[in-house]
């Protein structure tokens, strides 16, 4: 994976000779990847496990422009150039486990298992996420006979180590496997709360056609709420 952060940005530094007090150093372009290569097993019927090992990489200013870092020592105050940029190799293991009870799966994993990282002069452990999820049919987990509908719920629950926990729940309401409507909340993200929507599937002759439509709300953020379109071609 490769992210383009587009044209070339000017990079400026404070110059107090300068009229306007900085002066342009150069352009720079961010750039960063990651790659990595996964297996998974299905151990039994209803235990499956799997893993992935991954490079990230990531340079905040590409080219040949540093930054330049100013720090105290006995002997006064010492000015160093640094390269913006650092890499790092990390693992995550996961697993998930259908506990044959009406439909009910369990899933566990934990992300981002590595060292730590250095940047300029500072070092700091990557960001590690335990994830732990509950998914299930809510009309099988009471056991309600409801024909042609079901109503599908996820929870997932998030422990970062660098943020205080998370947790998000997710309901889907389905008929005849063609219509749904959704609604979601995410708990103690900054930014994001409430979240609803619907989708509309049809079947073809060569496959079938699935609309959706989400909104989301961007809480106490300056940004307005988000709302999503898709379309989806089933060969």
């Amino acid at each position: 994976m490769n992210y383009d952060y587009g044209d070339p940005i000017m990079a400026t530094e404070i110059d107090a000779t300068a009229e306007a007090g900085f002066r342009d150093i150069g352009k720079f372009s961010p750039k960063e990847y990651f790659v990595g290569i996964a297996y998974a097993r299905q151990i039994s019927a209803q235990f499956a496990v799997g893993g992935q090992l991954k490079y990230a990489y990531q340079d905040l200013l590409g080219g040949d422009i540093k930054t330049r870092v100013a720090f105290e020592t006995p002997d006064g105050w010492v000015q160093e150039e640094h390269e913006a940029n650092t890499g790092m190799i990390a693992f995550d293991i996961g697993t998930v486990y259908n506990t044959g009870f009406r439909d009910l799966h369990l899933a566990m994993s934990f992300r981002n298992f590595g060292g730590e990282v250095k940047y300029e002069r500072e070092s700091f452990d990557i960001p590690l996420n335990f994830h732990f999820g509950v998914n299930g049919s809510l009309f099988k987990l009471f056991d309600a006979e409801m024909e042609n509908m079901d109503l599908a719920m996820q929870l997932e629950y998030l422990h970062p180590r660098d943020w205080t926990e998370r947790a998000k729940l997710g309901l889907e309401y389905s008929f005849n496997d063609m219509v749904f409507v959704r609604g979601g909340y995410k708990y103690n993200y900054s930014s994001e709360g409430l979240t609803f929507g619907a989708g509309l599937k049809v079947g073809l002759p060569m496959g079938g056609v699935r609309i959706d439509y989400a909104y989301k709300d961007a809480g106490e953020s300056l940004f307005d709420a988000v709302q999503v379109f898709s379309l989806g071609l089933d060969f």
